[in-house]
């Protein structure tokens, strides 16, 4: 089961952003996230969350690389759904599509920062200020 907190953040950002027309991204985006009912804008295409694909096995794994173990709300947060953006007020949340979430956040753990100032220290990158 979902943490309620996570479930409330993520649907709430969500409903935020459909009522803002926001629900458009650029570039490629896997076939079960696009939104067809979005009418596309240039190359921006109607996107949509879908369910995470996420499993503890390939979250355990991503313990190990990182030597951290995740908070329970985070591995919620990654188990709940798959989406394009959730906000850029404060915070930026990594991409987290279907097709290469793992990649993102390998990406944000090892690429965004020297590791002996984040991860050694014991922080999780998750998102960029926005």
């Amino acid at each position: 089961m979902v943490n309620l907190l996570v479930k409330n953040y993520v649907d709430e950002a969500l409903a935020q952003l459909k009522r803002l027309d926001l629900m458009r991204s650029p570039g490629k985006l896997p076939d079960s996230m696009r939104d067809t009912s979005i009418p596309a804008s240039d190359d921006w295409i109607g996107w949509k969350p879908v369910a995470s694909t996420v499993t503890d096995a390939e979250l355990d794994a991503l313990e190990k690389e990182t030597k951290l173990a995740f908070p329970p709300a985070y591995r919620d947060f990654l188990k709940y759904l798959h989406f394009v953006s959730l906000t850029e007020m404060g915070l930026r949340f990594q991409r987290h599509l279907c097709s290469d979430w793992r990649e993102k956040l390998r990406g944000a753990y090892f690429q965004s920062w020297p590791r002996e100032r984040i991860l050694d220290i014991g922080l999780l990158p998750f998102g960029d200020e926005g």
